[in-house]
């Protein structure tokens, strides 16, 4: 999600994901003619052990005061988007990083 806007409290995170992004291009970009396709997904606070699985009362009502649907996600809602890319649902998609944050970087 850092690499789609400009975060200033994590500096060192930001610069490492916005390389993410670019690479997700390149390889796509490399790889493209032999029928590799690479995109990544780009996941907003999903309640993992990385986000105290969004225990913190504070941390969750940030979340959903920041994205356009008003609440947290359930960590099944990633399985969607991953099961897109991974099927032939994406079949002529490549070098794409699928933002799933709740509309968090929408606006």
């Amino acid at each position: 999600m850092a690499s789609s806007l400009r975060v200033a409290r994590w500096p060192p995170t930001t610069p490492p994901k916005g390389a993410l992004v670019n690479l997700t291009r390149q390889l796509a970009a490399q790889w493209g003619e032999r029928g590799v396709r690479v995109n990544a997904l780009a996941p907003g606070y999903f309640p993992t052990e990385l986000t105290g699985h969004l225990a913190d009362a504070g941390f969750a009502q940030s979340i959903r005061e920041h994205t356009l649907l008003a609440r947290t996600p359930a960590l099944e809602e990633i399985d969607g988007p991953l099961l897109f890319l991974a099927t032939a649902a994406s079949s002529y998609m490549t070098g794409q990083v699928l933002v799933i944050d709740g509309g968090w970087t929408a606006v």
